[in-house]
């Protein structure tokens, strides 16, 4: 495939914080969201060096992807709302128009929210629903997806759940364009890819196979992943993932070629 035009991959980091982690140091509101811009730059880079040894494909390092001036909370804080959403979602847009695949590593999962504008399938990897009640307009790590789909950004039926509650994940699921990836969703005591005690139980190859077969995907991100929580495979689970997307992407592309030659 090296004389073919190589597969461009975007990778981008996503540094949001939940307040939780902030409210008793610095008495933030516990559902405020804060970026950190570089709390991922060396996992970035070390997951874009990684795609680099594959000679077929040309990846960017885009670096962070924030938003400068966040909503203020009644209380001491910021947030996301749906206006933040959008537009952190063009920019993906954007990038997903100039590369055939777009990699997104970010910490907690309302930064997941940006990859939900556009008309794509996603297909949801997570222990948690993050459907909590809707009482106000911030968008927050347990409320995600039902703020998602409130604001009309995404309709319920393009989104697809698997892992909730440390349920099996199936043999079979819907061929989405985007995998959304909570990393809580594997099981910590047996794969140590984080160290939440919380999460699911899934395998890493009920993933990575469905991300092998998939015939649509265009971005795929990776969420809940904070450095100090890694315990050793974390970063290599994500590498591990991402060369599985990339190896669909070159699979369909070959097959794109294929059908066009047939047409000549």
């Amino acid at each position: 495939m090296s004389k073919k035009r190589k597969i461009k991959v975007a990778v981008v980091s996503i540094p949001l914080v939940s307040g939780f982690a902030y409210f008793v140091r610095k008495k933030i509101w516990p559902r405020s969201e804060i970026f950190e811009p570089g709390m991922l730059d060396e996992r970035r880079r070390e997951l874009v060096e990684h795609i680099q040894k594959d000679e077929d494909v040309e990846v960017i390092d885009y670096g962070d992807l924030i938003y400068e001036e966040l909503p203020e909370t009644k209380k001491k804080g910021r947030y996301i709302d749906a206006n933040v959403v959008r537009e952190l979602g063009k920019r993906i847009e954007k990038l997903r128009k100039k590369h055939d695949l777009v990699v997104i590593i970010g910490s907690t999962h309302t930064g997941a929210s940006f990859m939900y504008t556009g008309p794509w399938e996603v297909a949801r990897f997570d222990a948690h629903p993050d459907r909590g009640k809707v009482k106000t307009d911030e968008f927050y790590l347990k409320n995600y997806v039902s703020r998602i789909i409130q604001e009309g950004i995404k309709s319920s039926d393009k989104i697809h759940d698997y892992g909730i509650g440390g349920k099996r994940i199936p043999d079979s699921i819907a061929d989405a364009h985007v995998f959304d990836i909570d990393l809580d969703v594997f099981d910590p005591w047996k794969y140590r890819i984080q160290s939440k005690w919380w999460a699911g139980r899934a395998d890493p190859e009920d993933v990575i196979k469905h991300i092998r077969s998939s015939e649509k995907i265009h971005t795929i991100g990776f969420f809940e992943y904070y450095p100090r929580d890694d315990q050793g495979k974390g970063i290599e689970a994500i590498k591990s993932m991402t060369m599985e997307a990339i190896g669909a992407v070159k699979r369909r592309k070959r097959k794109e070629r294929r059908f066009l030659l047939k047409r000549k």
